[in-house]
């Protein structure tokens, strides 16, 4: 399910991730919820490259994660690093784990 919000020039994601079970799935989820350019290159580095070059207001909300998380651990562990520096470096983004 996508769910996608729109408040004025804010603008809300809900990334489900009940069916991810590696890598390529995530980026494939991810990737049709966002707004990604049709290069996004399916990796955390262009993942980085794209939330860089939000300049609205964004929420992003990664839900239903628990079996992502426990059949690929190191690469959420990665993702959620990355989310995390990308809101140090982004103050219009903020990226929130269920």
């Amino acid at each position: 399910m996508i769910i996608i919000y729109s408040r004025g020039k804010s603008m809300t994601y809900e990334i489900d991730l009940s069916s991810v079970y590696n890598p390529d799935d995530l980026h494939e989820v991810i990737a049709g919820v966002l707004p990604l350019p049709e290069y996004y290159g399916g990796n955390l580095d262009a993942l980085h490259d794209a939330l860089s070059d939000i300049f609205e207001d964004t929420e992003i909300s990664f839900v239903n994660t628990y079996e992502a998380q426990v059949m690929m651990p190191k690469y959420m562990a990665g993702l959620k690093r990355l989310c995390d520096d990308i809101q140090s470096e982004n103050p219009k983004l903020k990226i929130i784990f269920d």
